[in-house]
């Protein structure tokens, strides 16, 4: 009885839905005029329409999951003097004077199997041993020469410090926006994988580092200069006009960027440490990036003038993205990713501490250039060959673990940040000839003729640049938008037919129910009598 009551009910709500609804060709299955071959035709033809509507909603479901943040140009153009210049790692390759430590003696001293007097110095060229060890550690093309063993004191970097170039003796001549400047102003003595360099315009040590977790002795950033007031994620925060930190060009040309004029006393120039190459290394790097010199270096040969304009290019943030995984988005927050040393997140500063701690794993020791904790020992020479090639054997197994299927993110986690800034360069070289040009204004050449000078010229390309931004690929009005059209499309459906199904399937079943129920009341049971 009552299954008999349900099944009418139901039959009576499905004739009333398909007189009623507005999705289209479901009002023909209920037709009298209707045949059963006709009734059977646009069932089918419902079916289908509605596997393609679910087959379309999942494919823009698959989408959107794989693809829900995308790169776009900004509609608006920023000019350069919101983004700050790079920073311009310099480093000599001719590590140490002649006349403070002679690498080239020591080394022939060494191959010859000179011995070591009491004072720790070789025998015939009065070479300090521990010099000689504190430099392999920049000296890449000898390392594998000597087999050293054992622990040996080194304090690598006072030693480099000792016997580098100072400021004043490797930078001659500076000028800053068209005007001249003292070097020692504009650039600051950093630590780095190559030794003792110049850094001009990198964030100071206390915006850069988190200096609460390093060891007290480590000091290869300046922390001398004003606070920065720029950040890649809230660009600059107050303004000041030109004098800002980090500083900016003001437009574009060679008179609105950096010149500096370098010498090397000819003398002092050795083929021993570094093999044949000559010259200095240079990074240029944003303001908030650890530089990673012996990687990612353009060469400046002696008696050379490089010409580098700059394009920048600023990767922003459209929109709210942080409620995204960043497995989605492909980039990193500040907020996201604490780094231990570093207080700003980038590619480039997470892969300085991963190449740190996987260092110290390996080898239980790490590089003197490194940011390291108090607990962390520097490596010595004997340990050199374990640390030279960190960065290729993390790369080699992040590929390996990538092939195997595994997460790609496992070994550093090092995705780029979502505000990033890089600096796309052309590079030109023409000869520098500082004797003719000292000749040629009536000048005493008798000194210059005792060095190589090389210049280095940047400036930006153009004064304008167009950022890059991430956003998302849909809206949530861009979502509605698409599943009403699939929806519309495959079975001319809208946000009421669903109402309707709804409406048919939570009130009307239960008002019809309630109808029927009055109309038909249940047969009261009627017992026997019993005497």
């Amino acid at each position: 009885m009552f299954a008999s009551k349900v099944k009418n009910t139901l039959k009576i709500l499905w004739r009333e839905y398909c007189s009623k609804t507005s999705v289209h060709g479901v009002g023909f299955l209920k037709l009298q005029t209707t045949s059963r071959y006709e009734k059977f035709m646009w069932s089918l033809w419902i079916l289908l329409s509605l596997a393609g509507c679910i087959y379309m909603t999942y494919v823009g479901y698959q989408k959107w999951e794989n693809n829900s943040v995308v790169f776009t140009y900004a509609t608006r153009s920023l000019h350069v003097w919101q983004i700050p210049f790079p920073a311009v790692t310099i480093c000599p390759v001719t590590k140490s004077r002649r006349e403070a430590f002679d690498f080239e003696g020591a080394y022939d001293e060494l191959k010859r199997g000179g011995a070591l007097r009491d004072d720790g110095r070789l025998m015939d060229c009065h070479c300090s041993y521990g010099m000689f060890r504190a430099m392999l550690h920049v000296c890449v093309s000898t390392v594998n020469i000597f087999n050293f063993t054992g622990s040996y004191s080194e304090n690598i970097v006072a030693t480099l410090r000792n016997i580098s170039f100072p400021l004043e003796e490797m930078l001659e001549k500076c000028s800053w926006r068209g005007v001249a400047i003292d070097c020692g102003e504009i650039f600051s003595e950093i630590i780095t994988d190559e030794g003792v360099c110049y850094n001009f315009n990198i964030l100071t040590a206390k915006d850069l580092l988190r200096v609460e977790n390093l060891d007290p002795t480590y000091d290869s950033v300046d922390s001398s200069r004003n606070s920065s007031l720029w950040s890649n994620e809230e660009e600059y925060t107050r303004y000041f006009g030109s004098g800002v930190y980090p500083r900016r060009a003001l437009g574009a040309g060679v008179k609105a960027g950096l010149s500096v004029v370098l010498k090397t006393r000819k003398s002092d120039v050795e083929h021993v440490c570094r093999g044949g190459m000559d010259g200095f290394k240079v990074l240029l790097h944003s303001p908030d990036e650890f530089p990673m010199v012996s990687e990612f270096y353009m060469r400046l040969p002696l008696g050379k003038s490089a010409a580098m304009f700059l394009k920048p290019q600023l990767t922003k943030v459209v929109g709210s993205l942080e409620s995204e995984s960043f497995e989605r988005r492909q980039c990193f927050f500040n907020s996201d990713r604490k780094l231990r040393f570093f207080k700003v997140y980038n590619q480039n500063n997470c892969h300085v501490e991963c190449i740190t701690n996987y260092t110290f794993g390996k080898c239980g020791c790490i590089k003197f250039s490194m940011p390291h904790a108090p607990n962390m020992k520097i490596c010595n020479s004997s340990q050199i060959e374990c640390y030279q090639h960190g960065l290729v054997a993390i790369n080699e197994r992040s590929i390996r673990l990538q092939l195997q299927g595994s997460s790609t993110y496992r070994v550093c986690n090092c995705l780029p940040a979502c505000y990033e800034l890089v600096y796309n360069k052309e590079i030109s070289y023409t000869p520098y000839n500082a004797e003719a040009q000292a000749t040629s204004k009536n000048e005493s050449s008798n000194d210059i003729s005792d060095f190589y000078h090389s210049q280095l010229l940047i400036a930006m390309k153009t004064d304008r640049t167009l950022p890059l931004t991430r956003c998302r690929l849909n809206s949530i009005s861009d979502v509605l938008a698409n599943l009403g059209g699939i929806f519309g499309l495959f079975i001319g459906g809208t946000t009421i037919s669903l109402v309707e199904i709804v409406y048919f399937c939570c009130i009307r079943s239960v008002r019809v129910a309630i109808t029927q129920h009055r109309l038909h009341p249940a047969t009261p049971r009627v017992f026997p009598w019993v005497p």
